[in-house]
């Protein structure tokens, strides 16, 4: 006699296959989120390093001292590498990534890059160093759709040349010069004992020179404003502006600085140094750009007097844009 069985549900085996089903579907995403934490914190990484990395510098390139080689710090641009490269290595800086350049102050273009060509021109207290780091960023996982990107940080800090430490002693007549101050301070304590009249009276007088201590503190003086913008002129060639002249003059508080005749004016197109020129005139002066724009470019035109004794005065500056033959300022 032939058997009939019917098939009987197993309802562990049924739940296990819907567990491993909705596995396979949430693994996807469960591991694209799990990357994308992963590649956040490896761009926080990478600009925590950077960032660190300009900051150190500028700290070593700022600081008063010399080298073991005699080099100042502010000038050693090797040192002030090594320390990027040092507090960057998580991020991979190279030498590469590395910019060192010098400025007057917040406001100011980089009028020098390290090694300084003229060191003396580098004023202590004025001028600042300034390092910009940077690192190219880019997601390790092709999943995740964060694009590649460069992290840069950019540092500057006032140059310190020299730290006095103590104070000076005034003799009569001395100056104690700009921001001096005097206190001086005397002690006289004279003592006197006379004995009885069996042996000759005697006084004894204790008596301390006045003593004078100086402590001399100064702030260093602002630059000097920017040159007095004069005029913009141009030749009209169709929708095109050629021949273009910029022309300046010195401005009246330059008086009260030492050399008030500029020795030199540097200056730039678009931010770049285009070099030195001479001042033509106590008056005014113009630089002949050689400057062609076409129809709708533009160009920024800057300058800045140079004294005697590297200080620089703030930037003049200006952009254009050719607007069918006519330079319009922006």
């Amino acid at each position: 006699m032939a058997r009939f069985e019917c098939p009987v549900n197993d309802p562990q085996g049924g739940s296990k296959a819907q567990g491993m089903v909705e596995f396979a579907l949430i693994l996807p995403v469960l591991l694209l989120v799990v990357m994308g934490i992963v590649e956040f914190g490896r761009m926080l990484l990478i600009y925590a390093s950077v960032a660190t990395a300009s900051r150190e510098a500028v700290r070593y390139g700022s600081a008063a001292g010399s080298t073991p080689a005699g080099t100042r710090r502010y000038l050693d641009c090797a040192g002030m590498r090594d320390a990027a490269r040092r507090m960057g290595s998580l991020a991979g800086i190279q030498d590469a990534d590395i910019i060192i350049q010098y400025d007057h102050g917040p406001g100011t273009l980089a009028f020098a890059s390290c090694p300084a060509s003229s060191p003396d021109d580098i004023t202590g207290g004025v001028d600042r160093v300034v390092v910009q780091v940077s690192a190219v960023y880019a997601p390790i996982v092709p999943l995740v759709p964060v694009p590649t990107f460069t992290i840069a940080s950019q540092s500057a800090r006032t140059v310190i040349k020299n730290i006095q430490v103590g104070g000076n002693t005034a003799t009569p007549g001395g100056g104690g010069g700009a921001g001096a101050s005097s206190t001086p301070t005397a002690i006289q304590n004279p003592t006197a004992t006379a004995t009885p009249e069996t042996s000759p009276p005697t006084a004894t007088a204790t008596t301390i020179a006045p003593l004078s201590t100086l402590t001399p503190t100064s702030t260093p003086a602002p630059p000097p404003e920017e040159p007095l913008f004069e005029a913009i002129n141009w030749t009209k060639n169709g929708n095109k502006c050629q021949n273009i002249s910029f022309s300046w003059s010195p401005d009246a508080t330059w008086l009260s600085y030492p050399g008030y005749s500029p020795a030199q004016y540097q200056v730039y197109k678009n931010g770049v140094s285009q070099g030195l020129i001479d001042p033509q005139d106590p008056n005014a002066t113009t630089w002949n750009t050689g400057i062609s724009l076409n129809n709708n470019a533009t160009v920024t035109l800057a300058a800045q007097a140079v004294f005697s004794g590297g200080l620089g005065s703030e930037i003049l500056s200006k952009t254009y844009q050719c607007d069918k033959g006519n330079l319009v300022e922006q």
